[in-house]
């Protein structure tokens, strides 16, 4: 009984990483440098402020401006 429910248990934890590497590939590989742009929209101060963020992976550095 015991060894019936551990190989039971076995299989369906086999099926699980199976499922799951199939539905969760990889993580994307990022650049080494980048930069992303958004706007910080606050409604009810009735602020829009744009921001970018640059970052530098060869020289590990990172900036974001604001205020346009």
């Amino acid at each position: 009984m015991c060894v019936t429910v551990v190989i039971i248990l076995s299989v369906l934890l086999a099926w699980l990483s199976v499922i799951t590497a199939v539905q969760y590939p990889k993580a994307p590989k990022w650049p080494d440098c980048y930069s992303a742009k958004a706007v910080l929209r606050l409604p009810y101060a009735e602020l829009e402020e744009p921001i970018t963020a640059y970052y530098e992976g060869a020289k590990n550095r990172s900036r974001i401006d604001y205020y346009g």
